[in-house]
């Protein structure tokens, strides 16, 4: 058996697993952001081993969410997380305990381990206070921007468009916010881009990665700091939520909405928790997000791939709460 000490936004994760597992379940964790600025305390501790007879479901477990390659489960303080092929993970919220049994037909199938291990490490998040938002930020001359919405919104063109105009960036796809003294700042989960190789094609500065990759279906996991004018930030606080949609027409349209319309949309872009008193935590911090920020639907049209720059005019002509 191998063990390591990771750090996931300051917290300490204590993995022990299977020499053969090892490498995979490291690339996991490393590509999550290692943070700075939080004091989470105890650790999570995961043990992962491959067994032919993994524990059942208890009986009284009721079931909390459903994934295309995850359940979850609760009872009490106890969660359980299942793939489809039996395999199971026991998390105790109290201890922060993990035991995966991961069943011998999926060993190699890297995708499907860490999204079962993944999920007490979003659990112990939404206990400490960090709760998940689907969302990109940014951050450009003093203003905080969001960019949520559903696969394929537009969220990480947007915000590759804008990082290569000169914002600098927390992430392009997931955040965890935090409330901070009346204030939500929101925190990368991963560190890079993850981008198609037909979205590299797009931008010549990427080209290169896209003819290194093989696969049309993986995602490239990409520092584009390295390439375009912005910089990565450690944490922001959201002054604008922009809400793209797109839509077969020549031109751009900004539309603002109003704080029952941002509430309902950011609902659908969050992991809700099944503990109740977790789960009123984490709306009162979308409350105080919506509070704390302007608004806006961005009905996208062709001229934001004609004209990136487009994008930019859009958003320095929005009236900012700030």
């Amino acid at each position: 058996m191998v063990r390591d000490t990771i750090m996931v936004q300051s917290l300490p994760v204590n993995i022990r697993c299977e020499e053969y597992l090892f490498p995979g379940l490291k690339d996991y964790f490393d590509s999550l952001c290692r943070g700075k600025h939080l004091s989470l305390l105890n650790p999570l501790e995961i043990e992962v081993t491959v067994q032919s007879s993994p524990p059942t479901l208890p009986s009284g477990a009721s079931s909390v969410v459903e994934t295309p390659i995850t359940q979850t489960f609760r009872q009490g303080s106890q969660y359980f997380f299942t793939s489809k092929d039996g395999s199971l993970v026991h998390f105790d919220s109290a201890t922060r305990n993990c035991s995966a049994f991961i069943r011998p037909e999926i060993q190699n199938e890297m995708s499907t381990i860490c999204s079962l291990v993944s999920g007490p490490l979003i659990e112990t998040m939404k206990l400490a206070g960090l709760f998940y938002l689907h969302a990109a930020g940014l951050w450009h001359n003093g203003i905080g921007y969001l960019i949520s919405g559903d696969g394929g919104c537009g969220k990480t063109t947007s915000a590759l468009n804008l990082v290569r105009s000169g914002f600098d960036y927390v992430s392009d796809d997931s955040l965890l916010m935090d409330a901070r003294d009346g204030t939500i700042r929101v925190y990368p989960w991963y560190r890079d881009f993850h981008l198609t190789p037909d979205l590299c094609r797009r931008y010549g500065e990427l080209d290169c990665l896209a003819l290194e990759h093989q696969s049309e279906e993986d995602k490239i996991s990409v520092d584009v700091s390295q390439y375009f004018q912005g910089s990565y930030r450690h944490w922001i606080e959201p002054d604008v939520i922009i809400f793209p949609r797109i839509r077969s027409h020549p031109t751009s349209v900004v539309l603002s909405l109003g704080h029952t319309d941002m509430f309902t949309r950011l609902i659908k872009q969050i992991l809700l928790a099944s503990d109740p008193v977790t789960a009123e935590r984490q709306l009162e911090t979308i409350k105080t997000l919506v509070g704390q920020t302007s608004g806006f639907e961005l009905l996208g049209g062709r001229d934001l791939i004609e004209a990136p720059d487009t994008l930019v005019s859009l958003l320095k002509e929005l009236p900012v709460r700030h």
